[in-house]
């Protein structure tokens, strides 16, 4: 009977999160692509993207990962099956990311300032604020399209989710291509051009993914305009309640990996550009994790919310399972192809190039192990959102990346002078502790859950 209900739900699973990894493979090769064309139109605008994408990209993961909570609430209204809930709360998400609109242009702002400031060359500092102005732009169309992603995520319509992500990145390259270079007699407007490109896609996207929501049968009743300007006091503290948290750990992994490419960079320029390279495929096998830890919280916040507290620890142990399975075999083709990836990014029979390839392959084996540490937080960070668990997991995470991560890496590396596998061996050991103390909390959490189900028996 027990092995009926793993089956079950391991389907489930596969259901929803297949759909959610290609979006979120789709989605991150858009970063890459803009890139490659940026770096067409020279060193300065190249250098210009790089001085600001980290502050713009902090921003989005920082605020956008506020909107986490959306998923959450409309999975349990969902499980609940309270039609009148899900309309509240896509009414009040829509208010909820207004008002998160506000900081996040103030801060594009503030950063615009601060450059202005920076003791770089004025052509660069030019190229910089540009960018960043044309990327602002893309702000008020991404805020709502990552609002009814999450609306739809937690309906468990995670292949329109895949369907829009897989439309929303050639149409940003398709328009921002023609206005970074000026081609069909368009004027050619440089570096902002990317920013430009991203907010009319967007804009397509989101005024679609409203048609698609309001016209078609099974989705028009969850939103109704009577409602837009309805504020449910208790509701919006409970988006802000979820957002914040699940925001902070968004922005604790982005800066620490930013100070651990400083730290690479102080070691050496090989050091670095093997960091770089393992970051770029290390990248992918996280975007499948994302995958997995969306469709684990809107499967456990369901099953919440239909009080179906006996499926929380299948569903937990199904999506861990899986999600580590992935990984080690996603972590084996590494492993066995890793000169031949490797050699994607550099000439592997360049003599000159020996050091980078042979400081790569082995740092690349170290992230293999740290990826399968982070499956294991992702998953069960997912897992504990869905149990609206939030606050604690914050904590965890702080704790394992900078109290315990960045003093071991850095004494592995600076100290017992093992260098940049130092610094990754710190990373994997702090993840993997964090990942073990999230599996803990969801393990106490889902006994509770269990103890539910037996006094409604």
């Amino acid at each position: 009977m027990l092995s009926s209900h793993y089956l079950s739900e391991s389907k489930r699973l596969l259901t929803t999160a297949i759909p959610l990894v290609a979006a979120q493979l789709v989605q991150g090769s858009s970063g890459f692509v803009s890139t490659l064309m940026l770096a067409k139109l020279g060193a300065n605008e190249l250098a210009a993207c790089g001085l600001v994408s980290f502050w713009f990209f902090t921003i989005l993961v920082v605020f956008w990962g506020m909107l986490g909570g959306t998923s959450v609430l409309t999975a349990h209204a969902y499980g609940a099956k309270k039609l009148e809930q899900i309309k509240k709360v896509i009414c009040q998400g829509m208010v909820f990311a207004l008002l998160l609109i506000i900081p996040m242009l103030f801060s594009i702002w503030s950063a615009t300032w601060l450059i202005a400031k920076l003791n770089l060359q004025p052509n660069v500092i030019h190229l910089a604020i540009k960018y960043l102005w044309g990327m602002a732009w893309s702000i008020v169309p991404g805020t709502y399209l990552v609002l009814f992603e999450q609306f739809l995520i937690g309906i468990s319509k995670s292949r329109a989710v895949m369907f829009f992500s897989l439309i929303s990145v050639p149409l940003t390259i398709a328009i921002s291509y023609p206005l970074i270079f000026g081609k069909f007699n368009l004027p050619q407007v440089g570096i902002a051009g990317i920013g430009y490109g991203t907010a009319i896609a967007y804009t397509i996207v989101i005024i679609w993914m409203l048609l698609y929501i309001t016209r078609y049968k099974p989705f028009r009743r969850y939103l109704t305009v009577k409602r837009l300007f309805k504020i449910d006091i208790k509701l919006f503290a409970e988006f802000l309640r979820l957002g914040w948290p699940i925001g902070i750990i968004a922005g604790i992994d982005v800066c620490f990996f930013a100070v651990m490419a400083y730290l690479m960079g102080q070691l050496s320029s090989t050091a670095l550009a093997a960091h770089q390279i393992v970051l770029q495929y290390i990248g992918l096998m996280i975007m499948v994790a994302f995958g997995f830890m969306n469709a684990t919280t809107v499967l456990i916040g369901q099953a919440m919310g239909r009080q179906d507290y006996g499926k929380i620890r299948i569903i937990g142990h199904v999506a861990l399972g899986t999600g580590i399975l992935v990984t080690v075999v996603i972590g084996l083709g590494y492993g066995l192809f890793a000169k031949y990836l490797i050699g994607l990014d550099i000439d592997i029979h360049q003599p000159a190039n020996l050091p980078l390839l042979l400081l790569t392959t082995q740092l690349l084996v170290i992230a293999i192990f740290y990826q399968l540490g982070n499956t294991m937080r992702l998953i069960t960070q997912g897992a504990l959102r869905g149990l609206k668990d939030t606050k604690l997991p914050m904590l965890f995470n702080l704790i394992s990346f900078w109290l315990i991560a960045f003093p071991i890496s850095y004494w592995l590396a600076m100290k017992q002078h093992l260098h940049a596998a130092g610094l990754w061996w710190g990373i994997t050991i702090g993840v993997s502790l964090g990942g073990m103390a999230l599996v803990i909390r969801f393990q106490r959490l889902a006994g509770l859950t269990d103890k539910r189900q037996l006094v409604k028996e």
